[in-house]
């Protein structure tokens, strides 16, 4: 069995540059041999076992400091080291969670608007109960899918914003519900320009409803995603209130 390793070799198995295990000796957290012949570092089986263990808790983020102190310490003082690095890792953990929940979200609304954009007007009621007019204290990070539109069609359409809430949810003035009313709705996808709100796809779409003989009554929406088409846009995914009863699209609309 080999009973001294030089620093390559070392650098080697542990995948860690040789200016660190040069640092982690000047630092003194290993005890190094050298050669008698030319001088240079050699490392035992014992300093290897060391080496594994300064790898593993700097892979915690324990400071250089700590490890000083990890290698003259009782059971118990390691012990509450190890169970004070424990509840960090742990509140780590709990973070990195929310941090991928919100990116799956996110990727879920991208793949949403690539959806809509390539099968618009499809008859579907909205996904939300009640709208209720926004306030800043109803924003979640991790769920800005709560983020919601109301476009009434009276006159010039006028953008409202507001929060969905499912069931009884957050206290506010209620701008739009989600009644039976017998009318129906057509979902899809709209855009509209982060700088300015004049700039979006609303009147294609009013257009296309037109054409087949329907009225708009308003527009529900729900935030989706921000992202650049030549300038940034707001992807809404909304549904159109038509006010009369199906004539020319049938029982599935006509592209």
């Amino acid at each position: 069995m080999k009973e001294k390793y030089n620093i390559g070799e070392v650098s080697e198995i542990f995948q860690i540059p040789k200016s660190t295990l040069r640092y982690w000796g000047t630092e003194n957290l290993i005890q190094m041999d050298r050669n008698q012949v030319n001088d240079y570092r050699e490392y035992t089986l014992k300093q290897i076992l060391d080496i594994s263990d300064i790898v593993f808790y700097r892979s915690l983020n324990i400071p250089i400091a700590k490890l000083r102190k990890i290698f003259e310490v009782t059971l118990e003082e390691f012990d509450d080291i190890l169970y004070d690095t424990q509840e960090d890792i742990d509140a780590q953990i709990k973070k990195l969670k929310e941090i991928k929940k919100g990116i799956m979200i996110r990727r879920s609304k991208i793949k949403e608007v690539k959806m809509l954009q390539a099968d618009p007007y499809s008859r579907c009621r909205p996904d939300m109960d009640r709208m209720v007019e926004f306030d800043i204290s109803h924003f979640r990070l991790g769920n800005p899918y709560d983020f919601a539109i109301l476009i009434p069609l009276e006159g010039k359409p006028r953008i409202q914003y507001g929060t969905v809430v499912s069931g009884e949810g957050l206290k506010g003035e209620t701008i739009w519900e989600n009644r039976e009313t017998g009318n129906r709705f057509l979902q899809c996808i709209l855009r509209i320009s982060v700088d300015d709100p004049e700039e979006n796809n609303l009147k294609e779409h009013l257009g296309y409803i037109q054409k087949h003989g329907y009225r708009a009554k308003q527009i529900v929406g729900r935030y989706l995603i921000t992202a650049m088409d030549g300038i940034r846009y707001d992807y809404y995914k909304i549904w159109i209130e038509l006010l009369e009863a199906d004539r020319e699209m049938g029982t599935s609309y006509d592209k």
